[in-house]
């Protein structure tokens, strides 16, 4: 017979290794020719071609490589180039060496000598980039290089900005991030829910935590009105039916399905103010926060959303860490985001859909899962420090067409149409293409005025050629916003966070320069320029939480908050108030934008004191130096005769310092007379 197998000492001869079939397949190989796997398949028996095997080599001792690299930092001092040494201290000393040997380095470019210059580089400031020791620690890696280009993604420059600033202002030496202390005041209330997603609790079942049928109803409506314009997750023509159908069956609903419910119940509750709360529900926010909270956790659980590769789970989770920002640490969220990553990763999201077999419908519905997922996860990199997010391989995925979600059916086989005008995506569509924009820094690259804005920004994903800073907000302009009518609430708010957004990425990359001591940043005119861009980032702020027409949008930006405008402005301030450059000349300009800035900072904390009760991030991490500032412009204000009236919030700030003052078993902080006579109407903030 020709299935007939030789001789079996013959046939083990001379193979010593699986064959191709069973080395693919990852099957036990009988090592036979042919072997029994390959006469079943009734394929040619191959042998397998492995890789010799190489010799581990040996890891170099540390010691030597400490020594190398203490030899190329002496090269670097000698030719006075500014590094990040291993040990500041002995680039010290090595320096003083020289300065008494006479050799190069010694002295600065102008002659002077230049130990004051380098303890404020290495000693009571932190240096520009990161030293071994933050690299180390939980500031962790702060910048991603890109071979390619030998450039840097400018993502968690906000954070090393506000770092530097605060440590600017310590007289502390503190080896951990401050702001993660500023995280752990803030987020240590026990009361909190935790975001931790441990075993659930299986003594009553998660169906009997569902609301009413009415309420049901209420909540979806909610989510309709306020939450889906500006999020566009799910697809809500699908899920409108499942959520009727549940209503009136609750107990047969699908795992995932009810998933999807707890979330849309968590997030409608999370984002409505507490009278809203209150009046449509008849039960406290926090009583319905903590209930949903848990209820949302044991319904993912249940659903095994860890392993099962379902698009409306991951939609259903998605939708919980963006519910859980309101009240959870942001370092845990980002670890949360980091999941939904992974998952989507896992699920195949991170690859255009439209290479597969996927019908348009999902091939939609992946799109906006995907790049809805990469902005949150770069936003919570943003807030924590870190750079490597997923945007650091964001793959080939386009951005979701312009189309409304009656022109998408499930079961579909036309490609969609997209629109030219505006649709219901259009706030979601500008969202998700900043989600694309990654600014590098390393090109020098000017605007059309003349401007030196240090970067490039690239739509990842998206190909097409590298933008400006300048001419990236004209494509943006002109592809999204031409056609919008300020009128429509969504169009109107559209307009202005996309405005608001053009602020933070001119604020960022100037901060990047900033930070890198570059010449045209730290300029008089640069300077003016991005002072008002700041004040303007904060303006529009203001508009979007008093506009009475974007009340059902206002939820939204506390995501958003301006602290890169706060930053900046406290930075300016602090400069532009010192003895120094007020006695370069005070003049009525300078006064009016000083003016400018304080009305827009006071406005802002005093419009989002009334979204949450506690004390604003502004106010715990940089409190006492707008305090200061707020002094010094009042001392040179009044040489003037001029009197002015403190933002509220500085009254709280105030009172805080006294209180640790007395604490510490010191002199209580003596507030001014206007602070004291109008103390009562101290204000509380919100991040």
């Amino acid at each position: 017979m020709s299935s007939q197998r030789p001789n079996t000492a013959a046939a083990r001869s001379g193979r010593g290794t699986s064959c191709f079939l069973c080395h693919q397949r990852k099957v036990r190989c009988d090592r036979m020719k042919p072997c029994s796997n390959c006469v079943k398949a009734k394929v040619e028996c191959r042998s397998a071609s492995h890789p010799s095997s190489r010799r581990r080599q040996k890891p170099v001792p540390r010691e030597m490589l400490l020594a190398q690299i203490n030899v190329y930092e002496k090269m670097l001092v000698a030719n006075k180039i500014n590094f990040d040494p291993i040990d500041p201290q002995s680039v010290l000393e090595q320096k003083g060496a020289q300065r008494e040997k006479g050799q190069p380095g010694a002295m600065s470019v102008d002659g002077d000598s230049s130990d004051d210059e380098e303890r404020t580089r290495y000693g009571s400031m932190s240096p520009p980039f990161p030293t071994h020791r933050e690299v180390g620690s939980q500031q962790g890696i702060h910048q991603v290089a890109d071979s390619s280009s030998n450039s840097h993604v400018i993502q968690d420059t906000p954070y090393r900005a506000a770092e530097r600033i605060m440590r600017d202002d310590s007289s502390e030496d503190q080896d951990n991030s401050t702001l993660y202390d500023v995280f752990d005041q803030i987020y240590q209330d026990p009361a909190l829910p935790k975001s931790h997603l441990a075993e659930p609790d299986i003594s009553s079942p998660v169906s009997e935590l569902h609301p009413s049928p009415v309420h049901i109803l209420q909540h979806w409506q909610i989510y309709l009105n306020c939450i889906d314009p500006l999020l566009k997750v799910t697809h809500v023509p699908t899920v409108q039916g499942h959520i009727i159908k549940a209503a009136s069956q609750i107990r047969e609903v699908p795992k995932n399905i009810e998933a999807l419910m707890f979330s849309i119940y968590l997030l409608t509750v999370v984002t409505s103010t507490e009278d809203t709360v209150e009046r449509t529900f008849g039960r406290s926010k926090e009583y319905l926060v903590q209930r949903y909270h848990s209820a949302t956790h044991r319904a993912l659980i249940n659903a095994d959303f860890m392993r099962t590769d379902n698009l409306v789970l991951l939609q259903a989770y998605v939708l919980y860490i963006l519910s859980i920002r309101w009240f959870v640490d942001p370092r845990e969220v980002s670890c949360l985001a980091s999941i939904a990553v992974r998952l989507a990763q896992r699920m195949g999201c991170h690859s255009d859909p439209e290479q597969f077999s996927h019908s348009p419908f999902e091939i939609e519905q992946r799109r906006r899962l995907w790049w809805t997922i990469v902005g949150h996860d770069r936003r919570m990199g943003e807030t924590t420090g870190l750079s490597i997010t997923s945007i650091s391989t964001p793959g080939n995925v386009k951005l979701p067409l312009n189309a409304n979600d009656s022109d998408l059916h499930v079961h579909g086989t036309e490609p969609v149409k997209e629109h030219t005008g505006p649709t219901e995506m259009i706030f979601a569509l500008t969202r998700l293409e900043f989600a694309t924009a990654v600014l590098e820094h390393g090109s020098s690259t000017k605007t059309r005025s003349g401007q030196n804005l240090g970067g490039t920004i690239k739509r990842a994903g998206q190909g097409g050629p590298a933008y400006s800073l300048d001419d990236y907000c004209v494509f943006v302009e002109s592809k999204y916003l031409k056609r919008c009518d300020p009128k429509i609430p969504l169009h109107c708010c559209t307009i202005i966070t996309t405005r608001q957004t053009f602020c933070r990425m001119r604020i960022g990359s100037w901060l990047a320069r900033y930070q890198a001591e570059d010449a045209e940043a730290l300029s008089d005119a640069s300077r003016d320029m991005i002072f008002l861009e700041a004040i303007q980032f904060i303006e529009y702020d203001n508009i979007l939480q008093s506009s009475e027409h974007l009340q059902q949008y206002r939820w939204y930006t506390g995501y958003n908050f301006p602290l890169p405008g706060y930053m900046v402005i406290l930075t300016e301030l602090r400069r532009r108030l010192a003895p120094p450059m007020i006695e370069r000349g005070w003049t009525d300009a300078i006064e009016d934008t000083i003016e400018r800035a304080w009305t827009a900072i006071g406005e802002n904390q005093r419009l989002r004191e009334t979204i949450h009760r506690k004390p604003s991030f502004i106010q715990v991490t940089f409190g006492t130096q707008f305090l200061k500032a707020w002094e010094a412009y009042e001392e040179v204000v009044a040489r003037g005769g001029k009197l002015v009236s403190p933002p509220s919030f500085l009254y709280q700030v105030r009172e805080q310092v006294r209180a640790k003052t007395l604490a510490e078993g010191g002199w209580p902080y003596m507030a001014g007379p206007d602070m004291e006579l109008m103390y009562e109407n101290a204000f509380f903030g919100v991040v």
